[in-house]
């Protein structure tokens, strides 16, 4: 999972992140496409989008309140 911050650019504060699915196997980065639909072609695709939801809400309590977290599959 990579978090890209999001930044209000007006007021230059950032006031979330959007968590993207991305996976790193040692040291190369594997397309997002590649590891869900793996997930998908073995009848796991909804334990692959808990994994990446679990992921994102564990980093999401770490996090100042009044911050938060959009999840993005793309």
């Amino acid at each position: 999972m990579v978090y890209q911050p999001i930044i209000d650019h007006r007021q230059g504060v950032g006031f979330g992140y959007e968590a993207l699915s991305r996976l790193c196997v040692m040291g190369t980065w594997i397309p997002r496409e590649t590891w869900f639909g793996a997930a998908a072609t073995c009848g796991q695709a909804a334990e692959a989008d808990l994994v990446a939801l679990t992921t994102a809400v564990a980093y999401l309590r770490q996090l100042p309140q009044r911050l938060w977290i959009g999840r993005n599959r793309c």
